[in-house]
This record gives structure tokens, C-alpha cells and sequence, in this order.
């Protein structure tokens, strides 16, 4: 997923009525993966698709709960998806997804993608993006 994100960011990209310009590439994060695992598997095995989990975490306290400081942050989710271009895809047809790709503030990226079968999307795909401070 990183390499398929950052050769995205590489190009200018149309998000909505919006062209983006190219963006610096973004480095892997260990900690944001972890936000992002956590996220999916939440989604997963309550069955639901959202930024703020049914308890009331948002990824802004989901990135802190892993230890990483960050002064800037976003959130890609996405259900039913069945491997990673087709999810690039969503987020690049999605004008806010693809804002939250392409944007210059960030520098890591954590992805994670949890499956379970029969539940109610199948695949849970989340990408946190953040900046440390």
C-alpha cells in the first residue's frame, strides 16, 4: 500500500474539481500501522464503517494511544475492497480521500487491512496518515 500511495502522490491527481499537485513521498510508521490495525479490527468485529469508533476514539487518540506524537493527522477507511489498488482507486475517486492522500502535511503512513468473513464488508482497510511533532 505504501508504494502504490506514494505513486500516487508522485503525480498531480484530480480530487473532486480540485488538481492536487504532486506530493513528497511518505516513510512507513510501525506506530501508525498499529493505529491503523487497531481501527480495522474494531470496524471488523463490530461491523460497522467510521471514523470514530462506536466508543468514541478518534484516530487523533488512536495515534496517541501507540506512543506517536503528532502534530498532524488523517484517516482513510474503506469496506469491501479486495486488494490494495482496487482501495487506492476508492480514495483517489473520493474527493475528500483523495485531498487526505495527496496533502503535503503529512510524512508517515500506517496501513492495515483486517478480513473476516461473513461479517458485513469483508475487508476493513484503514490508512493513517500523520506528521510528528
Amino acid at each position: 500500500m505504501l508504494r502504490l500511495v506514494n505513486e500516487a502522490r508522485a503525480g498531480a491527481q484530480r480530487c473532486g474539481t480540485t488538481v492536487l499537485a504532486p506530493a513528497p513521498p511518505l516513510h512507513w510508521s510501525d506506530a501508525l500501522a498499529l493505529a491503523a490495525e487497531r481501527h480495522a479490527r474494531s470496524m471488523a468485529a463490530l461491523g460497522y464503517l467510521g471514523h470514530v469508533s462506536p466508543s468514541g476514539s478518534t484516530v487523533g487518540e488512536r495515534i496517541a494511544a501507540t506512543g506517536y506524537r503528532a502534530r498532524a493527522w488523517g484517516e482513510n477507511i474503506a469496506g469491501g475492497y479486495v486488494d490494495e489498488a482496487e482501495t487506492l482507486a476508492g480514495f483517489l475517486a473520493s474527493p475528500r480521500h483523495c485531498q487526505v492522500l495527496m496533502s503535503g502535511d503529512f510524512e508517515s503512513l500506517g496501513a492495515a487491512l483486517v478480513q473476516v468473513d461473513g461479517s458485513v464488508y469483508g475487508s476493513y482497510w484503514t490508512l493513517v496518515f500523520a506528521a510528528p511533532r
